[in-house]
């Protein structure tokens, strides 16, 4: 099976920080240069475009290698607003069909067929997500690779969250020669595909490989957090939340019932507002307790 490295995911997230850096400090040191030469009566046209238009282009290039295609559309922006406040509701199921009926483009359309998907995830409805994935048309993936990331990282955790391991393993097999392509090519496909591949080892029943990878990624979107401090809107908080969970359960079937139960408690009040995954949450917390109970025991 695909794996990816600590030092492969370092290398590719310097890199990505290292064109951050380069843009925005071009950014400033051409505003601070046509200040100056402002001051010494300097200015014209040709330099107006040197110094502003071209940091501009510089930075707009910049952020489309870190905003994929479509996540920046009207319509997909409205419906992740709308979600990022309230994501397993009635009203959020019909404010994505709505914009969905609108797309015409296929990002925006994947995008939020795909969102479609998550919500039913998140409201239990495993038929309804599954019968979405299956409206996904694939071939758009190669030009798109984070909505084809976005895609599989879904459905290999829909199954995944059921315990339908077969089903992850036959999507695997779908989507290794995708995700092994994705895994070389920047810092936030990698860091997708390792979201994925968690779910994969997990699957195989590898789970002290799960483990490291999940800990592995909890590193990083730590680090990422602190690099680009924001306010947590309830989606992200709860995304938060199911990332303790995962970590709970590979904690879990590694043995360490002590770290398990540590990341269950901080992923309950998390999850909350998904019956479904609370649900799953509290069984995998008295599944620990009785391990637990078992070993103080002996």
């Amino acid at each position: 099976m695909i794996d990816v490295t600590r030092e492969q995911l370092e290398r590719l997230y310097k890199t990505q920080q290292t064109v951050i850096k380069a843009a925005v400090g071009f950014d400033v040191c051409s505003v601070i240069v046509y200040i100056i030469l402002m001051l010494l009566d300097k200015t014209n046209l040709i330099l107006f475009l040197l110094l502003i238009v071209l940091p501009l282009i510089v930075t707009a290039a910049a952020k489309k290698k870190l905003i994929p295609v479509g996540f920046s559309s009207p319509l997909v922006s409205d419906a992740t607003n709308a979600i990022s406040r309230d994501f397993t509701s009635d009203r959020a199921l019909n404010i994505i069909r709505s914009k969905l009926a609108q797309a015409g483009k296929y990002p925006e359309k994947t995008l939020l067929t795909l969102y479609l998907a998550e919500v039913h995830m998140f409201r239990g409805e495993i038929d309804q997500a599954i019968a979405a994935l299956n409206t996904v048309d694939r071939s758009g993936f190669a030009a798109y690779p984070t909505i084809g990331l976005s895609f599989y990282g879904d459905i290999l955790g829909l199954y995944k969250s059921i315990g339908d391991f077969d089903s992850v393993m036959l999507a695997y097999r779908d989507a290794e020669p995708f995700l092994r392509d994705c895994s070389q090519r920047n810092y936030i496909l990698c860091q997708t595909t390792v979201d994925s591949l968690i779910c994969v080892y997990a699957a195989a029943g590898d789970h002290r490989h799960a483990l490291d990878l999940r800990l592995m990624m909890n590193d990083f979107k730590n680090r990422s957090a602190k690099d680009i401090p924001q306010g947590q809107t309830p989606l992200q908080i709860f995304l938060r939340g199911m990332t303790f969970l995962d970590t709970a359960e590979a904690f879990y079937e590694c043995g360490d019932y002590g770290a398990a139960a540590q990341a269950v408690d901080q992923a309950g009040p998390m999850v909350t507002p998904s019956p479904f995954f609370l649900d799953k949450a509290n069984r995998l917390s008295a599944a620990i307790r009785e391990k637990q109970g078992k070993q103080n025991v002996q």
